[in-house]
């Protein structure tokens, strides 16, 4: 078989396939935990090589003059090999987009208040206050006796995993929420993002910010947001600069640990 015929025949039809599966693949993931994701990079990889493998063969096997016979596999593999690079850089992010667990930043926050907090503690950033806990999994927010936001550590890995979430907007409409069976729902009319791997946001109907947690560090996560329960009339308030619980308490600058069944409990 004449090189032609065999990239062509054989090389193209490779590629075409590959990066076909790839992609479908990738559209069709819901679940950042599911092994299509490997699936999918494996077949982009595999595409990879097929164009370095006929583009070798090309300047082997050729019987054209210089310098089409290295010209033209150089032209192909300069064209395709960024594409499928960035190909792999869409399915990382989207497995970001799809997952519940934060990865640790290299950000040291300054805090204007001092405590002596337990080496191996999570610290948690609720405004200007700071809690927290060494027993994992560690509720963050209990309102009416729900669990609002739950954490744990993944033990295996340098990473905190969001185990429950439950937003509600001010109609008392639930617009995102994460549990062990569902993995993450986000309702229709409202949005989330996943600014990087260690940042998640939430916006309601309104297109109002009501949840932003950050993984600053190994150690320590952000806070902020509104969070409401049909059961209590006011919203618990997180912002940079205080914690409102339910118009009742307004803190800052405090410290609040160690943490027992919740950091933060509304209506018990």
């Amino acid at each position: 078989m004449d090189p032609i015929t065999a990239v062509l025949a054989v090389g193209l039809p490779v590629l075409l396939a590959f990066v076909t599966a790839g992609a479908s693949i990738g559209f069709a993931m819901t679940n950042s935990e599911s092994a299509g994701f490997l699936v999918a990079k494996a077949c982009f990889a595999a595409a990879a090589f097929d164009v370095v493998a006929f583009a070798i063969y090309w300047v082997v096997a050729t019987r054209q003059q210089m310098p089409w016979n290295v010209a033209i596999p150089t032209i192909l593999a300069v064209i395709t090999v960024p594409v499928l690079v960035l190909s792999l850089q869409w399915l990382a992010n989207l497995e970001i987009q799809l997952s519940t667990r934060l990865f640790p930043g290299n950000e040291t926050p300054t805090l204007a208040i001092k405590a002596d907090i337990p080496k191996d503690a999570l610290k948690v950033i609720l405004g200007s206050n700071l809690a927290w806990a060494t027993k994992m999994p560690q509720v963050i927010l209990m309102m009416s006796g729900d669990k609002m936001i739950e954490i744990d550590r993944d033990p295996s890995k340098n990473q905190l995993v969001v185990s429950t979430l439950k937003i509600f907007d001010d109609r008392n409409n639930i617009i995102a929420r994460v549990d062990a069976d569902d993995g993450f729902w986000v309702e229709n009319s409202t949005r989330k993002k996943r600014p990087d791997a260690s940042t998640l946001v939430v916006y309601d109907h309104s297109d109002v910010e009501v949840l932003r947690m950050v993984f600053l560090n190994p150690s320590t996560l952000s806070l902020t947001g509104t969070f409401r329960h049909a059961g209590i009339p006011k919203p618990v308030v997180i912002t940079k600069d205080y914690l409102d619980v339910t118009g009742n308490i307004r803190m800052s600058n405090s410290v609040m640990g160690p943490a027992g069944k919740s950091m933060i409990n509304v209506g018990r």
